[in-house]
């Protein structure tokens, strides 16, 4: 990335052989990095640009060339004017949609409604840019906005202060432009020191001074060259604080920006002062108001008589501190900050009790007063919002929260009455197969089989219809009902059928719990669709483990698989599903519903060397509870 001073350069070279078609944009473009370096010259560009003929044709550079005569104005702290120019910039930018262009002249309104008194208007307008810039999107729109906006929270919030501040240094960061990351590292400097962190107002002081140093800033590096020297008092060393105040005016006097010699001036004089060298501090200060008062700039007279009548007042002499204060005061005229008024009208209080005047001490105790309970009141409604807007945002919430606790129940009792009729369609149903078995051995007058059966059923029964009232139960039940339902199919097989039940070691039955007969219906699959349909050989194998909170349940048979099954439903026409897949399917849904962690299914089918199915593996994944604690997945 190119310093500063680098592309001023290249940009002057550029604006010396550039066409007039041209002029307008290269101008522009060297005044906003001049700005940093010059600003008398910058001044003086941009009066030129404005008085070309046809910029007025060229909307963009016209709006873009106002803005900067705005800043400039500023630059000399002269509201009015930079006003009137940041209003014909948006008038302009506004009549023909230059969206960005208008929110930069209405950045410089901020400006001169922040310097001429109006300090509420600027907060209403630099808030309602600042969303503005953020929807945009434009960084370094953003940026500039909210290097503004620091300076307008810095009158009334230094906590907003502070946050936007940090938020435009990123900003700098990623623009690349490392003189705008001086320029607000400089402004956090001022924040830090105004919130009492003389420290770190140091260090930031002295990185900006060092970034505007390596960047050729000129005008930004005397500025903080000044500053730092404030710094270098509050640790004692006043004799390099002295020379860099000298470099400091040396360097503003070879720039002729009259306001930033004035400015200096008086800083130089705050350097003495804290030097105790009062004498040459009076000397300056006195420099300073000359000089303002002959380039008629009001606003640094009004500043540096401030730091002289504090001054007098640290010397006691009271009248002379009373003179320049009233001077003051008057200088600032309407432009005054609502903070300077009343720290003026509290030491004219005590400096005019002093000299005996009790009337003007106490008038100037109640306008102390009058305007303290003003901020206060401004800040008991800004919290008494801030408290509203809370409030009702939790009013909302909580309304919200209520409203989705009645629709999960709601919901969690539709799945509950849901679940509860799926159990009990799915119970008459392995009871009307069980049933017809019975049947057949009565038929056949096999009465051992008959009373076996019977026997294993009844009790298979009793234990499905105490689970039906659960919605959970211990894996030893489940593994019981298993073993009992698959002993009556074998039967049913006429002991064509072996099967096995392998439980890892690990698994504690009786702690695990789970939806009570979840398996069953994959083990009836098995057999109804894939093994039934095997002459001989017919094998089964139920594995059981645990992986964390989930048990993994894999029943493999060795029937004649899905595919061929399917072929064989289809023969006997109809669209043939099985009831206790289409059961199991819904009951899944309904436990799955409002739960992270939900149940799973896979199913293989499994072929052999040349292809030909040899079976179907099934692996359940089934979210589960331990010792009464409930398991995710459960309704």
């Amino acid at each position: 990335m190119k310093k500063l001073h680098e592309i001023v350069t290249e940009l002057e070279a550029e604006l010396a052989t550039c066409t007039p078609e041209d002029y307008p944009r290269v101008c522009v473009e060297l005044c906003k990095h001049l700005n940093f370096v010059d600003t008398i010259r910058t001044a003086d560009l941009v009066k030129g640009l404005l008085t070309i003929e046809g910029i007025s044709n060229t909307p963009i550079y016209h709006v873009e060339a106002l803005t900067l005569a705005a800043s400039s104005a500023m630059n000399q702290i002269n509201p009015k004017e930079a006003e009137e120019f940041a209003n014909q910039a948006f008038e302009i930018a506004e009549k023909n949609d230059l969206e960005q262009q208008k929110l930069y002249a209405q950045n410089e309104q901020v400006v001169s409604y922040l310097f001429g008194g109006k300090l509420p208007e600027a907060i209403a307008l630099g808030e309602e840019i600042h969303h503005c810039a953020e929807a945009i999107c434009d960084i370094e729109l953003l940026f500039a906005i909210k290097s503004t906006m620091v300076h307008v929270y810095n009158q009334h919030d230094h906590k907003k202060e502070g946050i936007i501040a940090f938020e435009a240094l990123e900003l700098s960061k990623l623009l690349g432009k490392v003189w705008l990351q001086g320029y607000i590292t400089y402004l956090i400097g001022f924040w830090s020191r105004a919130i009492g962190q003389k420290q770190e107002a140091f260090f930031y002081m002295e990185e900006a001074r060092n970034l505007f140093l390596e960047q050729g800033a000129k005008e930004y590096l005397i500025n903080a060259s000044t500053t730092l020297a404030n710094s270098y008092c509050n640790n004692g060393n006043f004799d390099y604080a002295i020379e860099l105040q000298q470099q400091a005016l040396i360097a503003a006097k070879q720039m002729g920006n009259p306001r930033q010699i004035i400015v200096t001036t008086y800083h130089f004089g705050l350097t003495y002062q804290r030097a105790q060298d009062y004498s040459s501090a009076e000397r300056l200060f006195l420099e300073a108001i000359s000089m303002a008062k002959r380039y008629y700039n009001s606003f640094e007279e009004a500043s540096a008589s401030t730091y002289l009548a504090n001054l007098y007042e640290i010397l006691e002499e009271h009248e002379k501190a009373i003179d320049w204060f009233e001077q003051a005061t008057q200088a600032y005229g309407s432009t005054i900050g609502i903070r300077d008024k009343m720290v003026i009208a509290n030491h004219l209080n005590k400096l005019y009790a002093k000299v005996g005047n009790h009337q003007k001490a106490y008038e100037h105790l109640l306008n102390f007063l009058d305007i303290k309970l003003k901020l206060q009141d401004e800040a008991r409604i800004k919290e008494t919002t801030k408290l509203q807007q809370l409030y009702e945002k939790e009013k909302r919430e909580t309304e919200l929260r209520e409203l989705t606790i009645k629709q999960q129940q709601t919901e969690l009792e539709q799945a509950e009455s849901e679940l509860k009729a799926i159990r009990a369609q799915m119970n008459p149903h392995f009871i009307f197969n069980a049933l017809n078995t019975i049947q057949s051995y009565i038929y056949l007058n096999d009465k051992q089989n008959a009373s076996n059966y019977l026997g294993k059923f009844s009790r298979l029964t009793r234990m499905i219809l105490d689970m039906s009232n659960h919605e959970v139960v211990s894996l030893k039940d489940e593994l019981e009902a298993l073993t009992l339902y698959l002993q009556l199919e074998r039967m049913r097989f006429e002991e064509v059928l072996t099967f096995n039940i392998a439980i890892a070691d690990a698994l504690d039955t009786e702690s695990i719990k789970l939806p009570a007969m979840l398996i069953q219906p994959y083990i009836e699959n098995a057999i109804k669709h894939g093994l039934l349909h095997k002459k001989d050989n017919r094998e089964l194998l139920c594995s059981f483990d645990l992986n964390g909170g989930n048990l993994i349940v894999r029943i493999d048979d060795n029937g004649i698989g899905r595919q061929r099954s399917m072929e064989m439903n289809a023969t006997k026409g109809g669209d043939h599903k099985s009831f206790a897949t289409n059961a199991n399917a819904k009951r899944f849904s309904l436990l799955n519903k409002n739960s992270d962690d939900t149940i799973g299914v896979v199913y293989t089918d499994k072929t052999d060397a040349d292809g030909q199915p040899k079976g179907t593996l099934v692996v359940l994944t089934i979210p589960v509870q331990f010792d009464g604690v409930l398991a995710a997945g459960q309704v």
